[in-house]
């Protein structure tokens, strides 16, 4: 009995702390523009944090494509960057010059866009290392759905990158 209430006690613990810098860590890493590794934004109000980045580099189309999925029960919420790969640090991106910003939540069945062809918005790159293969930067735009749209604030991110043909 007294093994069960430790092993309980120290799993609280760890959850407890998990959440306490969590929480902590998004307002920082917010005001530092600075994520520890993946994505994260206000989307319309909401927080946005993903639980799991897909990023790569394709060189035949020439795109760095980052995908940011915040998993949740029965709903998935997913962040996607296609940024060209004439990047440069420093160097911001219009929306509307090559650079996208897709936001889609399976749950209400809406999708969103921020391209050449709609929306506004733009990507900066902080850094690229081409070398170890890892990105960072930040986003924002006011993305286009068939009905209405959405806002996407205070996005960063900070990843890895695979490197496909």
């Amino acid at each position: 009995m007294k093994k069960l209430t430790l092993a309980l006690y120290l799993t609280f613990m760890v959850v407890l702390s998990f959440l306490f810098f969590s929480v902590s860590g998004f307002k920082k890493f917010k005001s530092a523009n600075v994520v520890a590794h993946g994505m994260m934004a206000d989307v319309a109000g909401s927080g946005f944090w993903s639980n799991y980045v897909f990023a790569a580099y394709s060189k035949s189309n020439h795109f760095i494509v980052l995908s940011g999925y915040q998993l949740r029960l029965h709903d998935t919420i997913s962040i996607e960057l296609d940024i060209p790969d004439t990047v440069r640090v420093g160097q911001s991106y219009s929306l509307r010059g090559g650079a996208g910003l897709y936001y889609e939540n399976t749950i209400a069945r809406k999708s969103y866009s921020g391209d050449v062809y709609e929306g506004a918005g733009s990507v900066t790159i902080h850094a690229l290392d081409t070398v170890t293969h890892i990105i960072r930067g930040s986003f924002n735009g006011t993305l286009a759905g068939n009905e209405d749209s959405v806002v996407v604030t205070h996005g960063y991110f900070n990843t890895g990158y695979l490197e496909a043909p």
